[in-house]
């Protein structure tokens, strides 16, 4: 595999990871800036009314955070949401 293949399917993974977190029940809005994704959250009663993960890892490693963290909190985990 070349750097060109494996360049195009990372672009696609954070592509498709932003579309996931885009479409996700617990997105309200989805922003990308410079170091850092923020997603708004719908009312909840922690009062959490958003959250911003770092892209220093990489953006496919802060998305995937991401998304997992959106699903912690859909299901219920909202400690796990807090320490993220």
């Amino acid at each position: 595999m070349n750097h060109t293949s494996i360049f195009k399917e990372r672009l696609a993974e954070v592509a498709n990871l932003e579309k996931e977190i885009s479409s996700h029940m617990m997105t309200v809005r989805f922003n990308e800036k410079r170091d850092h994704y923020i997603v708004a959250l719908p009312k909840n009663s922690l009062g959490l009314d958003l959250v911003r993960v770092s892209k220093e890892k990489g953006k496919a490693n802060a998305l995937k955070l991401l998304l997992a963290k959106l699903e912690e909190l859909y299901n219920g985990n909202t400690v796990a949401w807090i320490e993220a």
